[in-house]
């Protein structure tokens, strides 16, 4: 198979596996840079070239990824996060989606960073004005940080709790809030007593 060239500036390089990985680093701070400058043509232009390197290097539509999936995990975050610094909402929430089922994958359905994976994903639904889909993505967070942690009193866990409350009162689900609240604020006085004595 022959192997995928990038333009990066005014360089075009045959690239193997590892040239392909430092591309995207460039691309990645090259969009990054331009939209910190201004530059939105610009970052849009190399933004198309990034996400067409990362989908290979992840092994999106294609069978044989370049990354081990805990790296494509952290890519496909990063990618999310730059589609949307540029208002592709539609693409960072489908990379926001992509990163979840990556992690899962790398280090398991109730592991700390599938949940970590899970709030991005709330985060991200939340902020496009989805919040029955935020919620049920934070409720996914939830139960990975309850299962991941090593007892039931640890700070991830009262975020979670609050993050699934603040979506339960924005959909009207008050007594669902005040349950979460509730669960949020035991755990947080609790830590508070423990570093007090």
């Amino acid at each position: 198979q022959k192997s995928l060239e990038l333009s990066t500036g005014n360089k075009r390089l045959n690239s193997s596996p590892e040239f392909e990985a430092a591309a995207l680093v460039e691309l990645l701070v090259i969009v990054r840079s331009a939209h910190g400058a201004g530059e939105f043509a610009t970052g849009l232009g190399y933004l198309e070239s990034l996400t067409n390197a990362a989908d290979r290097l992840a092994g999106i539509r294609t069978k044989f990824p370049v990354l081990h999936p805990c790296s494509a995990a952290t890519l496909l975050c990063g990618i999310a996060e730059v589609c949307l610094l540029y208002g592709h909402e539609e693409r960072g929430e489908q990379y926001a989606r992509l990163y979840a089922a990556m992690a899962k994958l790398a280090h398991g359905d109730g592991s700390s960073q599938a949940g970590d994976a899970h709030q991005f994903l709330s985060a991200v639904l939340a902020k496009l004005g989805k919040p029955d889909m935020a919620l049920s993505e934070a409720l996914r967070c939830l139960d990975a940080r309850q299962r991941s942690c090593a007892n039931a009193w640890e700070r991830p866990i009262a975020d979670a709790h609050w993050n699934a409350a603040m979506l339960q009162a924005e959909l009207g689900r008050f007594d669902d809030a005040l349950v979460s609240l509730a669960a949020s604020r035991r755990i947080q006085l609790r830590l508070a007593g423990a570093r007090d004595h």
